[in-house]
């Protein structure tokens, strides 16, 4: 998964630079060479206006609605789930690049989210059924007895906290 994530983000620079002179090429064609930078430099500058205030407005609505969930009683763990979407969202339209705008953009939109949000928990619960990811509880808010599942061996070991 690391070495995914290395390569994404080695790849990725290359790809944004790639596709970013592919539109300028297109845009000079009709526009001219200077009017083209103009135009590639203010998307760039309008996609991360929009970023972040569609990221403020989706922000205070999901905010709104959390705390809704808690007045209810309910844990408001789908509106976190969104909630983190929607930054990581606003902070791919921060970045520079087309590429990284549409992603942004797909993880801004509540409905797109949504799907996100569905295909993200369905992703997790098979891994952790086919016990590739490991969910462990420690810390403070572990409760003596409590089973915590030994990543490296497999085996589950019963812990229990010694007070001083």
């Amino acid at each position: 998964m690391l070495g995914r994530l290395l390569l994404l983000f080695m790849i990725m620079p290359f790809l944004e630079l790639f596709v970013l002179i592919k539109v300028h090429q297109s845009v000079s064609q009709y526009w001219g060479s200077q009017n083209a930078w103009f135009f590639t430099l203010g998307m760039i500058f309008l996609a991360a206006i929009a970023g972040v205030s569609l990221a403020k407005n989706q922000g205070f609505r999901l905010l709104t609605q959390a705390q809704e969930q808690l007045r209810q009683g309910i844990p408001p763990s789908q509106t976190a789930l969104q909630g983190l979407l929607m930054l990581g969202g606003a902070t791919l339209l921060i970045i520079p690049g087309y590429i990284t705008d549409v992603v942004g953009i797909f993880l801004l939109i509540p409905w797109t989210r949504s799907l996100v949000v569905k295909a993200l928990k369905t992703w997790l619960g098979r891994q952790v059924q086919s016990g590739t990811f490991v969910v462990q509880q420690a810390g403070f808010y572990s409760q003596p007895g409590s089973l915590i599942q030994d990543a490296n061996r497999g085996e589950i070991i019963d812990v229990e906290p010694i007070q001083k």
